[in-house]
């Protein structure tokens, strides 16, 4: 398993997966962070690597995030996001903090 940089925070947020071709997987996210996702979401067997929309539901508020598939179980699957815009990634990570009171931390290295 790869190391993780960032915290991931709990969260339950309705959100689906798009996946090349148009197919949506849905459910909600297990867990978010600064780098990705966890969702569990009803299983479509994508491959790793595979490049897909995260779909994110916040307080009315739609988020659609570019995302590589990291790997998959039966719970679900772990993303990564792909090159977000930052304003996408600040609209984000403000929604998160007003909404379920999560900060996103940047990485320390150190």
């Amino acid at each position: 398993m790869p190391y993780r940089w960032c915290r991931r925070h709990a969260a339950r947020i309705r959100a689906a997966i798009r996946y090349p071709g148009g197919r949506t997987a849905h459910g909600n996210t297990r867990d978010i962070s600064l780098e990705g996702a966890f969702l569990e979401v009803e299983m479509v067997d994508p491959p790793p690597n595979a490049l897909v929309q995260l779909l994110l539901s916040i307080d009315g508020k739609q988020f659609c995030l570019p995302a590589v598939v990291v790997r998959h179980d039966i719970e679900g699957v772990a993303i990564r996001y792909h090159s977000p815009s930052d304003e996408l990634s600040r609209r984000l990570h403000g929604c998160l903090r007003e909404s379920h009171g999560i900060e996103l931390q940047t990485p320390s290295y150190a």
